[in-house]
C-alpha cells in the first residue's frame, strides 16, 4: 500500500515537472522567437536592399588608376553631380542636373559600353570609351570636408527622385549638354555645335540677374607672334599672308547672335564657326568682343559666359531653382518639347562590356603609367 503512494506521488511529481518543463520550453521558445524576429527581418531587408542595389551596375574604366570600378546607378548619379554642379545649389537644380546627366550617359554610353574617367588626353581612347566625370566618395570627402554628410545627404536625396529618368524627344533619347552660364540667352545647337535639334534653341537664362555675373568680363591678351602661332597650326596656307598682313587685319568677326555670340569668324577671308576659334584659342566662351593694340602688338579679348551656351545652363537652373521652380520645370526651359520618361533598371548591366574591351586598350593603358 506505501508502495503504491510513493509510486502515486512521484508520478504526480513527474507529472508536474514535465508540465513546468513545457511551459519553460514554452516560454524560451517564444522569447528567442520574438527576439530574433527583427533580426531575421533585418537580415531579410539587408538581402533584398543587396538585391535592388546591385540590379543595376556600371562599370567605368578610370584610365588614370587603370583600374575598373563598379558601381551602381545610385552611386554614378551621385558622383557625377558631385564632379558637375557645386553641392550647395537648390536641390531642384540638382534633379534637374542628374536627369540631364542620366539622358546624356544614355545616349552616349547606353549600358553596353564602358564609361571612362579621365579619358579625354588620348584621342585613340575614345574609339572604344566615352568619357565622363565623376568623384568616388573618397575624393568626394576630399572636396566636401566637415560638410560631407550634409551634402552626400542632399545629392543622394536628389538622385533617389530621379533614379531612371531620362529626358526623350519624339520617343528618341534627348542629347542633352549643359554648361555653366552665358548672357542672357543660351545658343542654338547648329550654332554651338553642328546639328540643328528642335529642342536646342535659344532660350532666356535668368543667371544675369546676378550683377556679379551680369558684369563678370574675362580677359585674354595674346601677343602677335602667339597669335601668329597659333593661326599658322591651324591655318597653314595663310602663312604668308599673316607675315605680309597688318595683324589688325587678320581676324574678321563676321556674324553674331543679338546677344553676342560669334556664329562665324574669317581669319583672312577663310572663315571658322565661332564655337572653333573659340577652341582654338581656349577662350571661355564663344560670346567674346577682340581688339588689337598696335602699339603693345597684342590682340585683347574678353569673353562674358563660361562654356559652349547649348543646352541647360547650371546658373540659370540654379536661379530658376530659387524662384521655386521644380526640375521638371528647369528641365523643360531649356530642353523645349522633351518629356521625362522611367526607364527600367533591375536587370540593366554593363558588366560584359568590360571583359570584351580591347586587350590592346589595356595594354597600351598599362605601358602609359
Amino acid at each position: 500500500m506505501d508502495d503504491d503512494k510513493t509510486k502515486e506521488v512521484k508520478y504526480l511529481m513527474t507529472l508536474n515537472f514535465n508540465n513546468m518543463y513545457k511551459k519553460i520550453s514554452l516560454w524560451i521558445s517564444l522569447f528567442l522567437l520574438t527576439g530574433l524576429i527583427p533580426v531575421f527581418s533585418a537580415v531579410s531587408s539587408k538581402s533584398v536592399a543587396k538585391k535592388k542595389e546591385n540590379g543595376a551596375r556600371i562599370s567605368i574604366l578610370d584610365s588614370q588608376s587603370n583600374s575598373v570600378l563598379e558601381v551602381s546607378i545610385e552611386e554614378l548619379l551621385t558622383g557625377a553631380i558631385a564632379a558637375e554642379m557645386p553641392a550647395s545649389y537648390p536641390i531642384e537644380a540638382l534633379k534637374a542636373q542628374g536627369v540631364a546627366i542620366f539622358t546624356y550617359f544614355l545616349r552616349s554610353n547606353g549600358f553596353n559600353q564602358v564609361i571612362s574617367l579621365n579619358a579625354n588626353d588620348d584621342s585613340s581612347k575614345r574609339r572604344y570609351i566615352k568619357n565622363f566625370c565623376y568623384k568616388s566618395k573618397s575624393q568626394r570627402r576630399d572636396l566636401w570636408g566637415k560638410k560631407f554628410d550634409k551634402y552626400e545627404n542632399k545629392i543622394k536625396g536628389a538622385v533617389k527622385d530621379i533614379k531612371g529618368k531620362a529626358l526623350y524627344y519624339d520617343d528618341k533619347i534627348a542629347f542633352t549638354p549643359f554648361f555653366s552660364w552665358c548672357y542672357k540667352e543660351t545658343v542654338p545647337c547648329h550654332i554651338g555645335f553642328w546639328q540643328k535639334l528642335p529642342y536646342l534653341i535659344s532660350v532666356s537664362s535668368p543667371e544675369c540677374d546676378d550683377k556679379a555675373l551680369k558684369d563678370k568680363k574675362i580677359t585674354v591678351k595674346i601677343d602677335k607672334s602667339e597669335m601668329q602661332d597659333i593661326l599658322e597650326k591651324k591655318f597653314p596656307n595663310k602663312k604668308k599672308q599673316l607675315k605680309s598682313t597688318d595683324p589688325s587685319k587678320w581676324i574678321k568677326i563676321n556674324d553674331k547672335t543679338k546677344n553676342g555670340y560669334i556664329i562665324k569668324v574669317e581669319v583672312l577671308g577663310e572663315k571658322i564657326k565661332g564655337s572653333k576659334f573659340e577652341s582654338l584659342l581656349k577662350l571661355p566662351s564663344a560670346n567674346f568682343s577682340m581688339s588689337y593694340d598696335s602699339k603693345s602688338k597684342t590682340f585683347e579679348i574678353s569673353s562674358v559666359g563660361y562654356g559652349h551656351g547649348v543646352g541647360m545652363s547650371q546658373h540659370g537652373a540654379k536661379h530658376f531653382a530659387y524662384k521655386g521652380w521644380k526640375y521638371d520645370q528647369i528641365l523643360s526651359h531649356y530642353y523645349p518639347g522633351t518629356e521625362i520618361k522611367e526607364i527600367p533598371l533591375q536587370n540593366k548591366s554593363n558588366k560584359e562590356s568590360v571583359n570584351k574591351i580591347d586587350d590592346v586598350l589595356l595594354k597600351m593603358l598599362k605601358n602609359k603609367t
